[in-house]
């Protein structure tokens, strides 16, 4: 199984890290670790593609990454560690931190995913991070970002549909799913704020959700907390049922924006909030 973010896997490999470690790691950015026998698989694989003698200089007794990366330049193929030199130097590779910023910040990863997949053009999505967001992101920073965390280029569309069914995050889950689908109306509601969507769409989408997020919590704890979510949750996939139903004689987008507005709100529980970075990710 190959994950969009293999190039970082093998970053932390050469880092030194253990399989433990990188696992870790990688589930603090909210992403699927491979399992144990995935990892020794892919760590032997980047070993046996090295020239011979160049891992001699990863084992603890001669650890030199200089000395390393010279030996690959020298004797075998670089190509699949550009980059790698700067980032794991004690150099501030500017570049690189914006790159990880960008993995690490959910609301910039889902839109370059979302629209990177959807086809957008790396003009286009770096556009789009600045009017939604206010980032200035340079084009440097974007290709390290598309190396090291959305690779797709060596996936086929199984394991791409694995990597989106997996996601930790619902929502992102389904706009993943609906750029992976092509469904343009739907990417360019939520990624652009354009609406394309009908008042049906939009209810649609809007009880799909609720009723989720309603199951969801249904079997949940049983506190007071979880309680009025779950309640909340399924007066919002009633009310959007009885509005879908009603569609006919609703024919303003008002009533489609304010449930959407109150559809935002309850999805705050999605936010990645700081206190669940749990360490260093690099």
């Amino acid at each position: 199984m190959k994950y969009p973010y293999e190039k970082y896997i093998n970053l932390l490999f050469l880092k030194g890290d253990n399989d433990t470690n990188i696992a870790g790691k990688i589930r603090s950015l909210k992403l699927i670790p491979p399992n144990s026998k995935e990892l020794i698989n892919k760590r032997d694989a980047l070993m046996s593609s090295l020239p011979e003698g160049a891992s001699d200089y990863l084992t603890t007794e001669k650890y030199n990454l200089e000395k390393f990366f010279k030996e690959v330049e020298t004797n075998g193929d670089i190509k699949p560690f550009l980059d790698m030199p700067l980032i794991m130097s004690r150099k501030r590779y500017d570049a690189w931190e914006d790159a990880f910023l960008l993995m690490v910040d959910i609301d910039a990863r889902i839109i370059i995913q979302t629209l990177s997949l959807f086809g957008y053009t790396n003009a286009e999505i770096l556009q789009n991070l600045k009017d939604r967001l206010g980032m200035e992101v340079s084009d440097k920073a974007l290709k390290l970002f598309y190396d090291f965390f959305w690779d797709l280029k060596g996936l086929t569309r199984l394991e791409l549909y694995h990597y989106i069914a997996t996601c930790s995050i619902q929502k992102h889950r389904e706009l993943l799913t609906d750029a992976y689908h092509k469904k343009a109306a739907r990417v360019k509601w939520h990624m652009t704020g354009v609406n394309l969507l009908t008042l049906e769409g939009v209810l649609e989408d809007v009880l799909n959700t609720a009723f989720e997020k309603y199951k969801k919590c249904s079997d949940g704890e049983d506190t007071a907390a979880n309680d009025a979510r779950t309640i909340s949750w399924a007066n919002m996939a009633v009310t959007a049922a009885e509005k879908l139903k009603a569609n006919a004689a609703a024919s303003n987008e008002d009533t489609a924006s304010a449930i959407q507005f109150e559809l935002d709100q309850l999805r705050q529980d999605d936010v990645f909030k700081e206190e669940d970075l749990k360490g260093q990710v690099l």
